[in-house]
């Protein structure tokens, strides 16, 4: 047997980063609205996060807007527009 020694390659010490949040309660994904608000908003009251005036109906639940939101169809700003007021109804 050779004799061994020890070697570091790569050593890096960091402080660990520890966050305390609560847990949020009903979470909604939706991803890729493409422009198409009445496809989003469809998803929307399906889910039970808006009633038919538009307006938030889902109480503590957080919506969570993934993929494209701005990229295809005709309605891109009020797609936006609507993300925007509902942020601010929750």
């Amino acid at each position: 047997w050779k004799q061994m020694r020890p070697m570091i390659l790569f050593a890096c010490h960091t402080a660990a980063l520890q966050l305390h949040l609560p847990a949020p309660g009903r979470v909604v994904a939706i991803g890729d609205v493409h422009g198409d608000v009445n496809a989003f908003l469809e998803t929307l009251m399906y889910a039970g996060l808006i009633d038919t005036s538009e307006r938030w109906t889902g109480g503590h639940a957080t919506l969570v807007q993934t993929g494209d939101v701005l990229d295809r169809g005709p309605e891109e700003a009020d797609c936006w527009s609507l993300l925007q007021r509902l942020k601010e109804e929750a």
